[in-house]
């Protein structure tokens, strides 16, 4: 049997319906809400596909770009920020600060996750980050009224509520 396209939504680009890259995708009740990391903004869109509202994250990130992670049932965000690190070369830890954007409007920061480990080389005059690739990753992972975490560095998950109190770690 072979596939047919029902429906294209937006275009390449930064206007209103308009994407430059999906980092996330996800389905909240009657809604799609698509994180697009380039515009730094969120689309939301009905079930159809027709544009409901943008939720612009530019004013978030005057302080580092923000990561969008995921979305919660009452519509709140989950989003990260880098910190600064070193460009020394060697291996280094890299970690988040993580935040919920409250469908209020609010912002409740929720602490430092390790994110990642990066192996900074000299390159010429630069220092750049030439990736691990069997290196360690924190993931988080949304959910409802809650949110998941690893560090990747053992076997273990932690869950969190939306005010960030851990609620159970399996390992």
């Amino acid at each position: 049997r072979e596939s047919v396209l029902e429906r294209s939504v937006g275009r390449e680009g930064s206007g209103p319906n308009e994407f430059r890259e999906f980092s996330f995708l996800q389905v909240v009740a009657e809604s799609v809400w698509v994180y697009d990391r380039l515009n730094q903004r969120i689309s939301v869109l009905d079930r159809a596909g027709e544009f409901a509202r943008l939720i612009p994250l530019g004013a978030l990130s005057s302080e580092g770009l923000v990561f969008g992670v995921g979305v919660f049932a009452d519509g709140s965000i989950l989003l990260q920020r880098n910190e600064p690190g070193t460009a020394q070369p060697g291996l280094h830890r890299r970690y988040r600060r993580a935040f919920v954007l409250h469908a209020a409007g609010s912002i409740s920061e929720l602490g430092r996750f390790f994110i990642g480990e990066a192996y900074w080389q000299a390159v010429g005059e630069d220092v750049v980050d030439a990736g691990r690739p069997f290196g360690r990753r924190g993931l988080t992972a949304v959910t409802g009224k809650e949110w998941f975490y690893s560090g990747g560095d053992e076997y273990r998950v932690e869950q969190y509520d939306m005010a960030g109190r851990l609620r159970g770690v399996y390992s």
